[in-house]
């Protein structure tokens, strides 16, 4: 130990002292030049008399200066670690370190460097950052970044985006990602718009951090053409809330294509929204995006291979939006159908089923070349209509109350049963009174109560019941060969012979016909109690086997 006066000098290593005053109690540490202490670092002098702090004082005097978190740009054609400053053009290591700092770093790290192989940035544990950069590289070759290991905790508002105009670099992150704030958000976008644009692959897990009552957002953004690359901007990571209570919800913008693989079976409870864009999914087998609700208020929703996939979630239909497949693999939704209180037009591109009951005030019109089946007994009273392609129904009940608009497409009774029934019927269209077995059926129409006229020909060996007290007026020369029966409202003739002329008419007690002055030949009345009105010439065939009225 060197005495100086009025001192205690506790260690010194090469030119690197620790001291400690006798007579105050200071310590500090400082470096020695020419036979003088100089004091380095100005970190004040402690109270503490304590050898062991002043050991700790000089320890941390001799590891070199840590780099100040700020934005910086990646500026090394190499792998390398994140907190190493020399990777980094101007020395700074961008976000805050574990324990350092705050939780909602403004940091943004820039990769944009032309690399002349894939090159990995090792991530250290829990670095807080305010977004990460990619794209605009000065070569447009396909050498891109990994980044793995460690953990992002993404701030409040933070972005993850790929930028640039042509090449094909693909970018990965398989280091998990929180997404931090009480309520926070975040976006991963991809405007990326080249013919043949850069990839971005998000495989590590990503976790909200919200607490009881809150949802954190994330949201799947940018421009990045639908199908310029196969499987462009991807999610094959898990989502989860996190351990604090709240929610996380994921919501798909902007105009690009995602495939967010990741969220089907995965934990989230805030639900799945898509606004905009498509996204494409590959699995197959039965499933949930998270536990909360799917609900689709525009965009595109394919599903690509990997089997038939049966998404179980509650789907919220709130715009109109595209479904369907890019191969012979079938998709299913088997949750209830909430479609509002407005008409929503699906367009289907590939078949597509809903066996889950569809409910609400609103209507649904079926656009798009292929199959819609629906197969729930449906409670929804707004209107169907067929623009284009197959309309299924495979439950007697599936459009019980809602008025079936037909004069485009195609409309099949696609189920073993053999009665069916129609909230209204209107339209243009021939309709064959069998299901896809061959099998007669009745149909029943009417119970909405509205007013609908029907100028197609209703038509094979099934029969047609008329219910409900609106008026249904049959303007076609219908063909169908079973009976036809007034139980309430009315059933008005907007033809001559609009009723075939074999058929047997019963009209119930609260029944009308409104002959509307046109001409009837029936086979029989059959035990009938309503009323026949408006006359025209009313003839019967009396081979019938009962006419009574």
């Amino acid at each position: 130990m060197l005495t100086i006066p009025g001192e205690d000098v506790l260690l010194v290593f090469d030119n690197i002292f620790a001291v400690w005053r006798k007579d105050t109690g200071l310590g500090g540490v400082g470096e020695k030049r020419n036979d003088k202490m100089i004091p380095k670092h100005h970190a004040g002098w402690f109270s503490k008399n304590s050898s062991t702090l002043c050991l700790a004082l000089m320890a941390a005097w001799l590891l070199p200066p840590r780099a100040q978190a700020a934005s910086d740009s990646w500026n090394v054609d190499a792998a390398g670690t994140w907190i190493t400053a020399g990777n980094w053009l101007g020395g700074n290591v961008p976000g805050n370190a574990a324990g350092v700092g705050n939780s909602n770093s403004t940091d943004v790290a820039t990769f944009s460097l032309g690399l002349t192989a894939n090159r990995t940035v090792t991530v250290d544990a829990n670095r807080n950052i305010g977004g990460l950069t990619f794209g605009n590289v000065s070569n447009v070759a396909a050498n891109g970044y990994t980044l793995s290991g460690g953990s992002f905790l993404l701030s409040d508002g933070g972005v993850i985006q790929v930028l640039g105009t042509s090449g094909t670099n693909a970018t990965t992150i398989s280091t998990p990602i929180t997404i931090m704030g009480n309520s926070g958000s975040a976006t991963i976008r991809n405007d990326w718009n080249g013919n043949q644009g850069a990839t971005l692959s998000i495989s590590g897990s990503i976790t909200g951090n919200a607490t009881v009552g809150n949802t954190t957002t994330l949201n799947l953004d940018g421009v990045s053409a639908a199908d310029a690359a196969a499987f462009q901007n991807r999610v094959t990571g898990s989502l989860s809330d996190g351990s604090l209570g709240g929610k996380l919800k994921v919501v798909k913008n902007g105009t690009g294509e995602w495939s967010p693989d990741g969220l089907f079976g995965s934990t989230f409870t805030g639900g799945f929204v898509l606004n905009a864009g498509t996204v494409r999914f590959s699995l197959g087998g039965t499933n949930g995006f998270g536990a909360g609700a799917v609900t689709i208020n525009g965009g595109t929703f394919k599903h690509s291979g990997g089997g038939a996939m049966t998404v179980t979630n509650n789907l919220v239909i709130g715009g109109n939006f595209s479904i369907g497949t890019l191969g012979s693999d079938g998709l299913s939704w088997s949750g209830a159908v909430d479609l509002g209180s407005a008409t929503r037009t699906i367009t289907v591109t590939q078949p597509a089923l809903f066996s889950g009951v569809v409910s609400g005030a609103g209507g649904l019109t079926k656009a798009g070349v292929t199959n819609l089946t629906l197969s729930g007994a449906n409670t929804y009273s707004g209107d169907t209509t067929i623009s284009l392609g197959t309309l299924r129904v495979a439950n007697a009940l599936a459009l019980q109350n809602s008025t079936l608009r037909y004069s485009a497409g195609t409309f099949v009774f696609s189920s073993n049963s053999t009665a069916y029934a129609l909230g209204g019927l209107a339209g243009s269209s021939n309709i064959a009174l069998t299901n896809d077995g061959g099998a007669t059926i009745s149909l029943t129409v009417g119970g909405n109560t509205s007013n609908t006229t029907y100028s197609g020909v209703l038509s094979q060996g099934g029969s047609l019941i008329k219910t409900g007290t609106g008026m249904l007026t049959l303007s076609g020369a219908n063909t169908y060969s079973g009976g036809t029966t007034v139980s309430n409202g009315v059933l008005q003739l907007g033809v001559d012979n609009a009723l075939p002329t074999t058929t047997t008419l019963y009209v119930d007690s609260v029944g009308t016909v409104d002959l509307n002055g046109k001409n009837q030949t029936l086979a029989g009345l059959d035990g009938s109690k309503g009323a026949i009105t408006n006359a025209g010439n009313l003839t019967l065939n009396f081979t019938a086997a009962t006419n009574t009225f």
